[in-house]
């Protein structure tokens, strides 16, 4: 796997949001409108985005309030220090509620988008206040811009490397056990599939294999026994809490494209509804294939990892060849079976 290309999407963000913080008073809500957008259309970035969208807390509400109340910085201050002064007509402001890195950094992206909503340099002084707990008015002398670029901006940007930092680590971990199944187990694959691994048969048992040799590059992770859908091949979890979901399908030999779609498509669609029980916003797909074939599915990519996208998930999915084939001058051409989104999307939809 060409490392360069796993570190183009982080030289991109990196870039971006150092825009962002170099924005000065003048145009700092167009540059932010810039990269949000960007963020929201980027292969990647937009599921982590959107995971971030739908995460629960109170901060969504509060951000929201103080963009429609109109409350100033140094009445929003004190209603935080003293409550028992809110008057009748106010709203009940919480101030900042987050517990976790995942919630900080979902109130940091509610916070750019306010200060998208409404650029006013009062309104930033309301934004500020909620990030720091200080008070910041006019007589006080701080920029609440600088607050919002060292804390919204700053973390937000963290958090999104981070997650990036887990999708290319796992990418990279299928890359290299694809590679070396296909040079030097294919035999051994082979009689998995037949003989079974580990006390398992089938999909299972390489599901086993790849678990053994996650675990072999010294990655911790947990297997669930159950889900509301079942139970995931394997499922990794990082420092902060986070699952990471990995499935695997199994393609016998001689089957027809009808099969072969269903199966793909039914793959798809498992990793997508085990991502919703989860909660997360990506998860991934290693289909092996047992046959002399050429699979052509439609589907995107980014930074050389293939994915596709089912509601709000993304499954990145990679092939590994498991199949026995005769030298290339006497196997002929591979068949080749052509899987379009369309196809996929109509068996997802039987599967539901």
């Amino acid at each position: 796997m060409d490392q360069q290309q796993v570190q183009r999407t982080r030289y991109q963000l990196q870039t971006r949001f150092r825009r962002v913080r170099n924005a000065p008073w003048g145009n700092f809500e167009l540059v932010a409108l810039q990269v949000l957008d960007w963020l929201e259309r980027h292969p990647i970035l937009a599921g982590i985005v959107k995971h971030l969208d739908n995460l629960p807390g109170d901060h969504h509400a509060e951000v929201e309030c103080m963009i429609t109340s109109g409350v100033v910085a140094s009445r929003y201050f004190v209603l935080l220090r003293k409550r028992d002064h809110k008057q009748e007509s106010e709203p009940e402001f919480k101030g900042y509620t987050p517990r976790t890195l995942e919630e900080h950094a979902s109130a940091c992206l509610e916070i750019l988008r306010a200060t998208i909503r409404k650029p006013d340099r009062g309104f930033y002084e309301v934004l500020a206040t909620y990030l720091t707990q200080e008070e910041y008015s006019p007589r006080t002398d701080k920029d609440p811009l600088d607050a919002i670029k060292e804390i919204a901006v700053r973390d937000l940007y963290e958090y999104l490397d981070e997650q990036l930092d887990a999708v290319n680590a796992v990418n990279g971990l299928l890359g290299k056990y694809k590679q070396g199944v296909e040079w030097f187990q294919q035999g051994q694959i082979r009689k998995i599939v037949q003989e079974g691994y580990d006390g398992a048969k089938g999909e299972r048992a390489l599901a086993r294999h790849l678990q053994q040799y996650v675990f072999d590059q010294g990655v911790d992770f947990t297997v669930e026994p159950t889900s509301a859908s079942g139970a995931v091949d394997i499922l990794l979890r990082d420092p902060n809490g986070q699952y990471v979901i990995i499935d695997a399908k199994y393609l016998k030999p001689g089957a027809p494209s009808s099969e072969i779609t269903r199966k793909i498509a039914g793959g798809f669609n498992q990793v997508a509804r085990y991502c919703e029980d989860y909660d997360q916003h990506d998860g991934f797909l290693a289909v092996f294939v047992d046959d002399d074939l050429s699979l052509l599915i439609d589907s995107a990519e980014s930074d050389s990892f293939r994915y596709f996208r089912i509601g709000g998930s993304i499954i990145y999915f990679i092939e590994v060849n498991v199949a026995k084939r005769p030298s290339a001058s006497k196997s002929g051409k591979a068949r080749q079976i052509h899987i379009t989104e369309a196809d996929l999307m109509h068996e997802i939809e039987v599967y539901n």
